[in-house]
């Protein structure tokens, strides 16, 4: 029997051929979802900070971000091109685009079964959709723009892998570098990440029984394991701390020796990556850095410092709790993997079939929803880590030893805010992990099985039946009413009408309300106060905001640099303060942080009306 690393690999025009209808498929299907809802915090808070930058603003300057500049040069062209319709239209392209590109990496490597069973997961759990909120999918988070790139580097780094240990390949090396230089230019955690797993995925290919080899590998894995333990250290004792460090680890000890093979490229491997990194990236750093100066650069961009400490305090949110059904589910998996390369491989079914029924039992206890993400986010770790321990060292498992340690270092980007959201962004390259390592559970399951003689094999197509059914499951209670319900269409201010259910209606009727009596209290280019997550409501009502700081999480910023709300409000004059209850938990606490801010808008305005729960305020001229 071959081995997996032997399967020969499909023609390139049948991938292209099938990726191409999987891109059609996911386009349809997201194209449904494209106008529908709009999330007042995060997608209005970023698109206004867009529409400022298109009206010439900058960034670390004029407003607040912790997003690279080439985040706002792209959104800004979208903006000036079709607001934030054009927006949601390329996000609706960048994700077929990753799903068609995940199907085809999964398709080079295995079979037609596992590349649909990974894109299906992807799209119904890692583009999930609210009927009540709208579609995360749409909102601009740079992540989803940073995610081509990173698959880009990724795809040219598993080449790399079997069949390839021999080769230099210096483009591909020069291509993931100039990858990791886009990602960091929308997105910086992503983009550092990312060159940091890619430099130790090509140290493990090396032949570390040459010198060089051997030296430059400690070297770079000494200092990959020690910026690890610095970044995580102040969380080092949660649950989050756990899920971050134990991966990383595992990926800087296995991006060790190479049993057999190898290549001896250290010098220009690393010259290399650095070069397509560095090539892009240090003209606009530099003039960035000229700008704000060097400090300011390494807290805003690189997250040194107060700012780095300051950005972990103010978002740093516990990875979910350890609940009983993910336990089971966990604890199952990992013992049917156990019995897989065992004689009992028979029992593996039987198994299965045990945990998925608890899975269902405690599921129902504690709500679905709530134990789908719990599961969600431990997956992550718990296949990384699980396959990082698995894989060895031998040549032939080169390709999934590279993805595992690609995906141990981005799943870092979820620190400090290990939301759903966050994981999604980066969720395609550990699913691409992941289903190496079940490719190779699966292929010891088979000749275990074929050891006993049977020629029917059942396990892994019963699970492959269970994950399609669980994206079925997850995808259906949204796209049925979406499907058979009436949609309205809702004005929400001059420019944005967006599609909703009409039994889903009545909370964007009430923000339409809010945002017409900003409306009507104000003159157009006179500019409003929003606190503390409330910034959409400026973008919404076409009523600028032009102060440094734009949303208010307790800590960022922090009570002096508050102050500088303060200093500007004569300058800025605002004639209206809108102020509302925090409407994420993240910012929860914010009214109590800010007293003194508060306090200070309290003096300069009246009471005026109190609009759905918004609080608009008179500013005193």
């Amino acid at each position: 029997m071959r081995r997996v690393s032997e399967v020969a690999r499909p023609p390139l025009g049948r991938i292209v051929f099938e990726s191409l209808c999987v891109a059609a498929a996911t386009l349809a299907y997201l194209w449904l979802w494209r106008l529908y809802g709009f999330d007042v915090v995060d997608e209005g808070t970023q698109l206004l900070q867009i529409s400022r930058a298109a009206g010439g603003a900058l960034p670390y300057t004029d407003f607040e971000t912790g997003y690279t500049p080439g985040y706002f040069t792209l959104q800004s062209w979208l903006w000036q091109s079709g607001g934030f319709v054009a927006i949601r239209t390329m996000l609706v392209f960048v994700h077929a685009g990753v799903a068609a590109t995940v199907y085809a990496l999964l398709r080079d490597s295995g079979g037609r079964t596992s590349a649909c069973v990974g894109v299906a997961m992807f799209v119904a759990y890692l583009l999930p959709i609210s009927l009540d909120q709208g579609a995360p999918l749409n909102i601009p988070y740079p992540g989803w723009l940073a995610l081509p790139a990173v698959l880009m580097a990724v795809a040219l780094l598993a080449e790399l892998g079997e069949g390839h240990s021999a080769r230099r390949n210096t483009w591909g090396v020069f291509l993931a570098g100039l990858g990791a230089a886009f990602a960091f230019a929308v997105k910086p955690n992503t983009g550092l990440f990312l060159l940091g797993g890619a430099a130790l995925a090509v140290a493990a290919s090396w032949r570390t029984t040459h010198p060089v080899e051997r030296w430059c590998s400690w070297l770079l894995r000494g200092t990959a394991a020690g910026a690890v333990l610095l970044l995580v250290y102040p969380v080092l004792n949660s649950r989050l701390g756990l899920a971050l460090l134990v991966p990383a680890f595992l990926a800087v000890v296995v991006a060790g020796p190479v049993r057999e093979g190898g290549r001896r490229t250290a010098l220009p491997d690393l010259a290399t990556l650095c070069l397509g990194f560095l090539l892009p990236t240090l003209p606009w750093l530099g003039v960035l850095s000229v700008r704000i100066g060097f400090a300011e650069t390494l807290e805003s961009v690189f997250f040194v410092g107060e700012g780095g400490r300051a950005v972990v305090n103010a978002y740093a949110l516990a990875a979910p709790e350890f609940r009983p059904g993910m336990l089971v589910l966990t604890g199952t998996a990992l013992v049917a993997m156990s019995l897989a390369r065992s004689r009992a491989a028979r029992l593996v079914p039987g198994l299965l079939l045990v945990g998925a029924c608890l899975g269902l039992y405690f599921a129902f206890r504690g709500g679905i929803r709530p134990l789908a993400e719990n599961i969600l986010f431990w997956t992550c770790p718990i296949a990384l880590s699980v396959g990082l321990l698995t894989v060895g060292s031998g040549e032939d498992r080169q390709r999934e030893r590279t993805l595992l340690i690609l995906a141990s270092f981005l799943f870092l980007t979820v620190y400090p805010r290990p939301d759903l959201i966050h994981v999604a962004q980066i969720g395609p390259v550990i699913l691409l992990a992941g289903m190496s390592t079940w490719r190779r559970s699966s292929h010891d399951w088979f000749l275990e099985r074929r050891r006993d003689g049977l020629r029917h094999y059942t396990a892994p197509g019963v699970l492959t039946g269970v994950f399609l059914l669980l994206a079925v499951g997850r995808m259906g209670p949204t796209l049925m009413p979406r499907l058979s319900e009436p949609l309205v269409s809702e004005k929400l201010g001059p420019g944005f009408s967006v599609e909703v259910l009409e039994s889903r209606a009545a909370p964007y009727r009430a923000m339409a309300e809010v945002v017409a009596r900003i409306r009507e209290e104000t003159q157009p280019g006179e500019a409003i106060f929003t606190f503390p997550d409330l910034a959409g409501l400026a973008l919404l009502a076409d009523r600028p905001s032009p102060f440094y700081y734009v949303y208010f999480v307790p800590g960022r910023p922090d009570a002096t640099q508050a102050l500088r709300v303060e200093a500007a409000w004569p300058e800025v004059r605002p004639v209206l303060a809108v102020l509302g209850e925090p409407r994420v938990p993240v910012f929860v606490g914010a009214p109590e942080y800010f007293q003194d801010l508060m306090g200070f808008v309290h003096e300069r305005s009246e009471p005026l009306d109190v609009v759905s729960g918004v609080t608009l305020r008179r500013v005193a001229p």
